[in-house]
């Protein structure tokens, strides 16, 4: 155990800000509602540009799709996203095949809220479908990653989406994945999760979506992290974990020069149903996209003199040192010390998935760095 009582009163520190997710490093933007009126600036100036696609124009006289309503469970505002069934269309175009109403960050979009090449990204939100929500048997997404740019921009890379088959009266909540890069096939969508979706009607559901941005290990470097995605979704009155999906190995990235992945919110349904549909409500609060600081440094180390990569880590962490008094120390979140040397690497291929804290010193400086281990 660490016997330096400030370091352990600092790694304690430490710890308190890795589990509430809050770093100074980190780039947070958060989309809260603040009360009726001025819906669409709001999210303009969270997202730029017109961040929305509605279909506003549909009506005569025009009505706002996106709105702000006071929720008594949260205690507070939220948005309120409407869909009409016989009126929407897909953004006021000619498209009797399909409705959306939804938003989303794009090119217009500041570079911290688009997830690019070796980016950790983290969405958050809430959302709480009605007690009778009628999925289509095709498709009704609520949320999903897609890529902008490139050969592959009009696919999602994933989906949640509530569903239910022609064949059973029982409703469904689906996490669809795309491996994209357009197979000669078209794009090959896999079920990686399925659900009941009883357990998420009437209810406000937490939704967390961390990504980390890169290809699989098929085709990188050995030195280089894949992609991964973890998602959960926790019913907030009772914190019940409703679902989990995580691979740790998958493509996020998809071809082409400028790509990255961005989150849309809302309804986009399709129409073409054999089944009956019926204007929905879908509420949402407390968008949030955090870019992730993945060293959370503290100190003043030159970078000439230590530097390490990659950041997560699967195996083995590589080190920069050129200055021979630097020495660095592992540690677990409870303080436990896992190695202690100045070699050229650190083998971490043992240990859990999870947080770890690696600290250097010389004889003028001490820093500690936060190690995502995958």
């Amino acid at each position: 155990m660490i016997d330096n009582a400030p370091l352990r009163i600092f790694l304690l520190s430490l710890l308190l800000i890795l589990s509430t997710n809050s770093y100074a490093q980190d780039v947070v933007t958060l989309l809260e509602a603040d009360g009726p009126g001025d819906t669409y600036q709001l999210i303009e100036d969270a997202y730029s540009g017109t961040p929305y696609e509605v279909p506003d124009c549909d009506h005569n006289p025009r009505i706002d799709h996106i709105t702000e309503v006071f929720d008594t469970d949260l205690n507070k505002n939220v948005f309120q996203f409407d869909i009409h069934t016989d009126v929407d269309t897909d953004r006021c175009r000619i498209n009797i095949d399909r409705q959306r109403n939804e938003i989303k960050t794009y090119d217009p979009s500041p570079n911290k809220l688009k997830a690019v090449k070796g980016e950790l990204v983290v969405y958050n939100w809430k959302f709480k479908l009605d007690a009778d929500f009628l999925p289509t048997n095709r498709f009704t997404h609520i949320f999903q990653i897609k890529a902008k740019g490139g050969s592959d921009d009009s696919n999602p890379v994933l989906t949640i989406s509530p569903y239910r088959s022609s064949s059973s009266p029982l409703r469904k909540l689906r996490v669809r994945y795309s491996q994209g890069d357009n197979p000669p096939s078209g794009p090959e969508y896999v079920t990686v999760r399925e659900i009941e979706l009883a357990p998420f009607l009437g209810n406000w559901v937490e939704a967390t979506c961390e990504v980390y941005v890169n290809e699989d290990s098929t085709t990188i470097p050995s030195d280089e992290i894949p992609g991964f995605i973890k998602l959960t979704l926790k019913d907030v009155t009772s914190g019940t974990e409703l679902l989990n999906y995580e691979d740790l190995d998958i493509d996020m990235l998809r071809e082409g020069t400028g790509v990255f992945l961005r989150p849309k919110w809302g309804i986009y349904r399709s129409i073409e149903s054999s089944l009956p549909l019926r204007d929905e409500t879908v509420y949402f609060a407390d968008f949030t996209i955090i870019e992730k600081d993945q060293s959370l440094s503290v100190g003043e180390f030159d970078e000439n003199d230590f530097t390490f990569y990659p950041n997560p880590v699967s195996d083995k962490i590589f080190l920069k040192n050129e200055n021979p008094e630097v020495t660095f120390d592992l540690y677990d979140l409870k303080g436990k010390l896992l190695a202690s040397n100045n070699d050229k690497e650190i083998d971490v291929s043992h240990l859990n998935t999870g947080i770890y804290i690696l600290k250097t010193s010389s004889s003028s400086n001490t820093s500690i760095y936060k190690i995502v281990k995958q």
